[in-house]
């Protein structure tokens, strides 16, 4: 599973960078938004194994859509970085993939805090400037 599993974990950790926000702590009960736009957390990726070039680091995923299929946040985890997973917007293109191949490519847009209100339970993000394209393998 490694082969379709290391193109993903790869674009994490290149949208967050080698720069990554400050060490944060999610939680249960907080509710995340990024551009005015409530986003929804999608999974935490440990890096591990021969899928992650930075090993031990934790990513938090989001996407722009509600995930219903399981709790993914129990009890609070301790993250390195947050990307947005979302559609490729018109004109983003990576060097990697040829033209014919961008519309099959999802984005992966690496996420900052941009405040911690601990009073609402709300984390406000906003872009870190990266964006890494990627092709869904499954």
């Amino acid at each position: 599973m490694g082969f379709i599993y290391r193109p993903q974990r790869r674009a994490l950790e290149r949208a967050i960078g080698a720069d990554s926000s400050p060490i944060f702590i999610l939680k249960p009960e907080q509710t995340f938004y990024f551009n005015g736009q409530q986003i929804f957390l999608a999974g935490i990726e440990e890096g591990k194994g021969t899928c992650s070039e930075r090993h031990k680091i934790v990513i938090a995923a989001f996407t722009e859509q509600p995930v219903t299929e399981r709790e993914i946040l129990v009890r609070p985890r301790q993250c390195h970085g947050a990307v947005l997973g979302r559609k490729r917007k018109e004109g983003e293109f990576d060097p990697e993939f040829s033209k014919d191949l961008l519309p099959r490519c999802v984005a992966v847009e690496g996420l900052a805090i941009k405040i911690i209100d601990k009073y609402s339970k709300q984390i406000f993000f906003k872009s870190n400037g990266k964006v890494k394209l990627y092709i869904p393998l499954i």
